[in-house]
């Protein structure tokens, strides 16, 4: 072959080259559409995502904007969306308060299997809202919705069998349904199952360690009516094991940082409830809690340094924590300042 021949070739090769190279820059280049682009487009999926996002997402919330794309969603039949938009009517945000448009859309998608519509619509109709009062409706609903391991559902299917509501009376179920919301760390599930065990529901005795136990789950996510019943339970016969299994699991916790574990077991070191009574202890948990912020904990600190109870007495830093803990508005630290001199005070 002549030379022109070999670099006709050459010219065809390098050519060759060159839009292999463009077809691989293109497709580095090309991106795929955007979550607005396939909503625009009618993708159900896409249009309830970006109803999400206008939702809560912290800067563009929107929730006009969200009923708009929820609305688009339910309308194409995704289930969802249509969850969604009945949660919209039925908070009223983005829309007008409506219970009855809320109970269409949560049982167009109930009817499809979505388990947080099934509860919510039975929801609607244990309370009345948008429709008839029903309980065996409302049973029905938060069975379908308990039985696909919804938690939310699983408490309320619970407190139904133990109420008998819409439903004949059954105790086991009413604990069997509590247990299972309870063990996914559902705070009313817990609560709910420390008063069974408190109660003595359905159980041979009362069970005043297994009542601690859950109450005590409860308390530590900050359940006001599980800290109070623990408190009922503490002095009665038989919770001394219960209490000291309690102290262990606060201190897991309050090592952790959860705030209302550090006080709880400052108020069980101060108690000798459960540990070897140990003012020092008390303090020490208590001013972990009190530098989080917790007013109680400030003031019952406070007390500690002007009595000189396992701190030195301190009437400078008894202020400084009242002072704390009266700017939280808790009025009991406010007359705690009361017994500060003025010249420490000031």
């Amino acid at each position: 072959m002549n030379t022109s021949g070999l670099r006709f070739l050459a010219q065809i090769f390098v050519a060759f080259l060159w839009m292999i190279s463009l077809s691989d820059r293109q497709a580095v280049n090309a991106s795929p559409p955007s979550l607005e682009t396939l909503a625009i487009q009618g993708d159900a999926v896409a249009q309830y995502t970006l109803g999400e996002q206008y939702a809560g997402m912290e800067g563009i919330e929107n929730h006009k904007v969200a009923v708009k794309w929820f609305r688009k969603s339910a309308e194409q039949g995704y289930a969802k969306g249509q969850c969604a938009l009945g949660d919209m009517y039925d908070q009223g945000k983005g829309v007008r308060q409506d219970y009855k448009k809320a109970a269409k859309w949560y049982k167009k998608a109930a009817e499809q299997g979505d388990s947080m519509a099934q509860n919510n619509l039975g929801t609607l109709y244990l309370d009345g809202d948008g429709v008839a009062q029903d309980f065996k409706e409302s049973f029905k609903w938060y069975k379908k919705a308990a039985e696909q391991g919804l938690d939310l559902a699983q408490v309320s299917l619970g407190a139904m069998y133990l109420k008998g509501k819409g439903v004949e009376q059954d105790i086991n179920e009413a604990i069997k349904w509590t247990r299972k919301a309870a063990e996914k760390d559902n705070v009313f599930a817990q609560r709910n199952l420390g008063v069974i065990y408190h109660r003595g529901f359905g159980v041979t005795t009362q069970d005043y360690e297994e009542a601690a136990k859950w109450y005590g789950k409860a308390a530590k996510q900050g359940d006001v009516i599980a800290i109070k019943n623990l408190e009922l339970i503490k002095n009665i016969n038989g919770t001394k094991a219960g209490n000291n299994n309690l102290a262990k699991m606060y201190e897991s916790d309050a090592e952790r940082g959860n705030v209302h574990a550090q006080r709880n077991l400052a108020l069980m070191y101060i108690a000798g409830d459960g540990v070897q009574k140990d003012y020092a202890q008390a303090a020490e948990w208590f001013r972990k809690a009190a530098e989080q912020g917790d007013a109680k904990s400030q003031l019952d600190l406070g007390w500690l340094y002007l009595d000189g109870q396992g701190v030195p007495q301190d009437e400078r830093k008894a202020a400084k924590w009242f002072k704390k803990a009266a700017e939280q508005g808790l009025q009991a630290a406010t007359k705690a300042l009361e017994f500060i001199p003025d010249n420490v005070k000031n």
